[in-house]
């Protein structure tokens, strides 16, 4: 009996890769919500435990001011309230059964009802405050409107944010901004209400982004990479026509394909998709904590900016003389993600090599110097980044490059080349041939860098 292979998935003529996961597990996205959440859970929980007459002086205060306000505009804020807390949740219930969309419904449902039971365990615990018996007071004598004054109540606040956390990360982006605009709402409404002191609310917010990102880690959130005609419009639009695309892995917030052109180019594609502002928010708030504030970059305004930096930067470099792929364009797909699409390097990276001979390791200071001599810093040169064929040497990834870069950028730059280099063919090569090609000055400017928690993580396991 003989098996015939099974075809290529191609779309518009175009051989596409397998599809990658429909969810992911540990999205940036959600471990960010996971961190502020537990960070707003603990805060509000030592606060409620061990700054009691604080706390009880800070909500009578905004209690009495509250109570302030004109009774017709109370009852307003509480029926606007109880309208957006009923309806809303009504309409969208209505077009997840029209859909057919019950994943979704089952996840909602799930996330709103463990927020809900966290919540009564955690307010019973910290319950023991004057403002909470003024507030109920104020509840008790409020005229109802449509139901209870008290309603929305934290509990309800809590289901909501973690249903809304689990629900946006299946709509598309202009309707989470609506979900989440009914959440602001919502809250500041309620806040301005009898029946909720504030540090219940502040808990309930926190523990339903908590349970919310919690229950997307664990069943994974829809992926948002590209589909296979998203990206090839998206190719497309740049004037390339690809013939075949490879997906060749992610990391660090990007996805990276290999695709091969009419003409016969390959050309290497670096994807970012939004996904990328919380990953990176994640990677500069552990630099903040592990270093100083002064060695954490800027973050860009854009994800289009990112791409299009680090396309200036390998602009620069060549331009200085540096052996380093081509530009072939910066593009968007249509879901949102930003690409920058560049000359395929063939060659192994040299950190994969077990010796560099003299002219090779000569080779690579050189290009440093280059580097340099562009006062371009590249922040992440380790030996993964530096290909070779064995006569020449290509420096990659830039997307972490600074131009106009200080000295001490630039010495941190030849402080991990040292150090990758001094792994495979001893300090002392690499310490006499990175000052016969750069100079003992910039070598010895390096010398303060060479500490673990100035260089790159990834050399730790050189």
């Amino acid at each position: 009996m003989t098996t015939t292979a099974e075809a290529p998935r191609m779309v518009d003529g175009v051989e596409l890769f397998d599809p990658p996961p429909a969810h992911t597990r540990f999205a940036p996205g959600d471990v960010l919500r996971l961190v502020v959440g537990a960070l707003a859970f603990v805060v509000a929980i030592i606060v409620g435990s061990y700054a009691t007459a604080t706390v009880d002086g800070i909500e009578t205060d905004i209690v009495d001011g509250i109570a302030e306000l004109p009774d017709p505009v109370e009852q307003v804020l509480i029926g606007t309230a109880q309208l957006f807390a009923t309806a809303v949740p009504l309409i969208a219930l209505a077009v997840v059964l029209l859909k057919r969309r019950w994943r979704i419904l089952g996840h909602v449902w799930l996330a709103s009802i463990l927020s809900a039971l966290a919540l009564e365990s955690t307010i019973r615990f910290i319950d023991d405050r004057d403002a909470t018996a003024s507030i109920r007071a104020r509840a008790e004598l409020a005229d109802t409107t449509l139901v209870a004054a008290d309603f929305p109540t934290t509990a309800y606040l809590a289901s909501a944010i973690a249903a809304a956390t689990v629900a946006a990360a299946y709509v598309p982006r202009r309707w989470r901004r609506a979900i989440w605009g009914w959440i602001w709402v919502l809250v500041v409404l309620r806040f301005l209400g009898p029946g909720q002191p504030p540090l219940d609310i502040l808990v309930a917010a926190s523990i339903g982004s908590l349970v919310g990102a919690l229950l997307l880690i664990a069943i994974g959130s829809p992926s948002i990479e590209p589909t296979g005609d998203d990206l090839v419009d998206g190719l497309r639009s740049t004037h390339l026509d690809p013939v075949r695309i490879d997906r060749l892995g992610a990391s660090n917030g990007s996805v990276r394909y290999r695709v091969v052109c009419r003409s016969g180019d390959d050309v290497f594609v670096k994807l970012r998709t939004p996904d990328d502002h919380d990953w990176d928010l994640l990677h500069r708030t552990f630099r903040a904590i592990r270093l100083r504030s002064s060695e954490v970059s800027r973050p860009f305004s854009t994800l289009k900016r990112r791409v299009e930096h680090e396309a200036l930067a390998l602009r620069t470099v060549l331009d200085g003389g540096n052996d380093a792929p081509a530009v072939v364009g910066v593009g968007t797909t249509p879901g949102g993600a930003v690409f920058l699409a560049q000359e395929f390097v063939e060659g192994d990276p040299i950190s994969g090599l077990d010796d560099i001979d003299d002219a090779l390791l000569r080779t690579v200071f050189e290009e440093l110097e280059l580097l340099h001599r562009a006062r371009v810093a590249h922040h992440h040169l380790t030996f993964d980044n530096l290909v070779t064929d064995g006569t020449r040497v290509r420096i990659l990834d830039f997307d972490e490059a600074e131009i106009a870069s200080a000295p001490r950028d630039r010495a941190r730059d030849v402080a991990e080349t040292l150090v990758a280099a001094g792994a495979i063919v001893g300090a002392a090569r690499a310490v006499a041939t990175a000052v016969d090609v750069l100079g003992p000055d910039a070598v010895s400017a390096s010398l303060p860098l060479l500490q673990p928690l100035a260089l790159n993580q990834s050399l730790d396991r050189d």
